[in-house]
């Protein structure tokens, strides 16, 4: 086997790792596949062998929780069985209690979700961000969100951007061999990924993603097709359905940006948005996904392009903008 053949080899059991064991959504996993691969780390015992802090050098888009779980799925050494009550039962910790509790059950709140912004032009002019294309993709398609959508709030624009990138992301895997089909999200004649009984919402003037709908006011969530995915391969031929939470897909953005880019990079695509709403109301998002294409990172073709970073001049979207004293 050729050295390509053995990489894409070993790039497609690094990701299925990051997928299966992980759980982690396939847009995250790419660029972590990626850079692992690159960094030598082909196989799960060879990923076992670093250090959380040699793995948070090579892959910084992961936060501490995601890290801790790679290295302990990778581990050559069994997992010790959780620590029993005098009845037999698992005990729980009351650190994890809290957590499960948290994470599951407590309200989301909107405004806390928001995403930092910056309008200043002189400051965005002089920025150049170095991002990968899956968190560009996804910051362009919940601001364009929050403005076909305003009343949703930002839990959905972002729980729904995400479902978007990822929908995107997998047409792109298939169309470089690195995904195979899906059991869930069932390809239309276009291509796009639409799983059967859903409904759908348009993201980003291009791309339908499957929804539910919100239970705590206005709005829907984007389905986790991944999630459900995982499901699928694990036996259950009737997932639960899973939507993906908007505070992980806002964790995700300032890890990929940087908080202080983010909010630049932010208020260029406000600035560009606001400038062609005045001028087209109804026909402006269909122009989106152009920006996006326009402005994204350039990176190395096929396999090798996954989780590149790369240069997004902020300049660049402005530019774009179809009246520069409209958006003032």
């Amino acid at each position: 086997m050729s050295n390509n053949g053995n990489t894409a080899a070993s790039l497609n059991d690094i990701l299925r790792l990051l997928t299966t064991s992980c759980k982690l959504p396939l847009a995250s996993s790419l660029p972590v596949a990626s850079a692992l691969v690159k960094n030598g780390l082909t196989t799960k015992e060879l990923v076992g062998a670093k250090s959380l802090e040699e793995l948070h050098e090579i892959c910084p888009s992961l936060n501490q929780q995601q890290l801790n779980k790679l290295r302990t799925v990778c581990s050559s050494s069994p997992r010790k069985r959780p620590p029993t009550s005098s009845t037999g039962s698992p005990a729980v910790t009351k650190r994890g209690r809290k957590y499960a509790l948290k994470d599951k059950d407590a309200p989301i709140d909107d405004t806390e979700l928001e995403l930092p912004i910056v309008l200043d032009e002189e400051i965005i002019e002089k920025t150049v961000a170095s991002v990968n294309r899956a968190p560009l993709m996804m910051l362009f398609a919940a601001s364009v969100l929050k403005h076909q959508y305003p009343t949703y709030g930002a839990g959905s624009h972002l729980s729904l951007a995400s479902a978007a990138a990822a929908s995107a992301s997998r047409k792109k895997a298939k169309s470089i061999g690195i995904l195979h089909g899906t059991a869930v999200a069932k390809g239309d004649e276009d291509g796009r990924e639409v799983p059967e009984g859903y409904r759908t919402l348009r993201a980003f003037g291009t791309i339908d993603v499957a929804i539910i709908r919100r239970g705590d006011k206005e709005g829907y969530w984007g389905l986790d097709i991944d999630a459900m995915e995982r499901q699928v391969e694990a036996g259950n031929a009737d997932p639960e359905v899973k939507w993906i939470h908007p505070a992980q897909v806002r964790a995700y953005l300032v890890r990929a940006f940087g908080e202080k880019d983010l909010a630049i990079v932010n208020g260029a695509i406000e600035l560009l948005i606001r400038s062609w709403e005045e001028r087209e109301p109804h026909s402006w998002s269909q122009r989106a996904w152009g920006w996006y294409v326009g402005v994204r990172p350039e990176i190395a073709y096929g396999r090798e392009g996954w989780g590149q970073r790369g240069a997004v001049s902020c300049k660049d979207i402005l530019n774009f903008r179809v009246n520069p004293a409209a958006s003032n």
